[in-house]
Formats: C-alpha cells, structure tokens, sequence
C-alpha cells in the first residue's frame, strides 16, 4: 500500500479514539497494546522480538509476564536448553480477536459500541464526556464509511 493510498483512507484519522476505546474496553494500557500490535504482526515470535517491540515504549519489567498473566500472550512451542532453541510465543485467540476488531473499526467495517457496552457510558468524569463525543463523531464521519470526499458538497 502507497502512503497516499493510507492518507485517502483515513486509516490514522480516528487512531487516539480507538486506541482509547480498546485500552479501557479490554482493560489494557496503551502501551501493552501497541505492544501487541507489534507482535500480532510477527504471527510468532522469541522473547527477543518481545523486547525490540517494546523499545521505544516506557520502561515496564512486567510487561511481559503481565501480558503472558493476563491471556494476551501464549507460549507456542517451548524451546530446548540442550539444542539451545528459543521457546516461540503467540498471541492468545484473545489478543487476535482485539487486534482485528480494532483494524475492523479504523477500517470503517464497524463502529465502536455505544450504550451500556462502552467503558464511556456512566459519563463519570470530563474525559468520558469527551470521548463519547468523539465516539460519535467517529461513528458518524462517513470517511469511514469508504465514501470519498468528492462526494460530499462544498458546504463553504
């Protein structure tokens, strides 16, 4: 895929909603996910790529047995001292199923859950607020939705 062709899909448009919508609907830090979004990519993977995916990332040393921990990371198939094999880790059915959803909503093929679903919902502080407002416009930008600009008229 061309840059251009991305930019005109407005892949990156809504990125900060989603990503805030999946870490607190999956009860996840935003680290942790970007983390796996790296590691989805791998398919499987050896502790070392672990560690290259997390680089740039804030220092956490229990990232990884948090993420093994908590379902998001599983070993494949465990590595042999004497041969010196590398165990192979993947990510968990769990992990997947988050990873494609959240490609499913930048992609425009479905819209973040409103109502009693979304961690939004009580409108408890400011920020939720904020963010159910930018739920809807997300939900509601027809970009998304794969119409081009041209289709729209010139409201200037």
């Amino acid at each position: 895929m061309r840059w251009d062709e991305l930019r005109d899909a407005h892949v990156l448009k809504h990125w900060r909603v989603v990503r805030k919508w999946a870490s607190e609907f999956y009860d996840i830090t935003t680290s942790d996910l970007e983390v796996l979004i790296y590691l989805y990519s791998l398919d499987r993977f050896k502790s070392r790529d672990f560690e290259n995916g997390e680089y740039t990332l804030t220092w956490d040393k229990r990232r990884w047995y948090r993420l093994k921990g908590n379902g998001w990371i599983k070993v494949f198939r465990h590595g042999m001292k004497r041969n010196r094999e590398a165990t192979i880790y993947e990510c968990t059915y769990k992990a997947k199923k988050m990873i494609i959803r959240i490609y499913k909503l930048l992609a425009g093929e479905e819209d973040i859950p409103v109502g009693r679903t979304s961690p939004f919902f009580k409108n408890k502080s400011y920020t939720d607020k904020v963010y159910n407002h930018s739920i809807d416009v997300f939900n509601n930008d027809p970009l998304r939705k794969g119409k081009s600009e041209d289709d729209f008229d010139d409201e200037f």
